[in-house]
């Protein structure tokens, strides 16, 4: 049975900046990123294990992570549901990625 799947807002904030920043330079590009993230997050909702470990992102064995070259979605898996908690161009500074497991019903 396929979990729900909730987005953090650190991951609502990933891909709104990148579709923005795609939306600028080729809307086809922008459109091609959105499809590939939703189409993951949409395979992860039915297999959760799809991903690997992601070791390096502590505590070690709390998340997973599955790529989509450049991009990195990290995710944790409950009983219920996949929370997808960063959409992460693998681009960037390493030193600036960090996992934040907020997930605020207001926002």
């Amino acid at each position: 049975m396929p979990r729900s799947t909730v987005w953090a807002p650190a991951a609502e904030r990933d891909v709104g900046r990148t579709w923005a920043y795609l939306d600028q330079r080729s809307p086809a590009a922008a459109a091609a990123f959105v499809r590939s993230v939703v189409g993951t997050v949409d395979l992860l909702a039915d297999q959760p294990e799809l991903g690997r470990p992601a070791d390096d992102v502590g505590p070690v064995g709390r998340y997973r992570a599955v790529m989509r070259a450049p991009y990195r979605i990290v995710y944790r898996v409950t009983d219920e549901e996949v929370l997808i908690l960063r959409v992460w161009d693998t681009r960037r500074d390493p030193e600036t990625f960090h996992v934040l497991e907020e997930v605020d019903d207001d926002e």
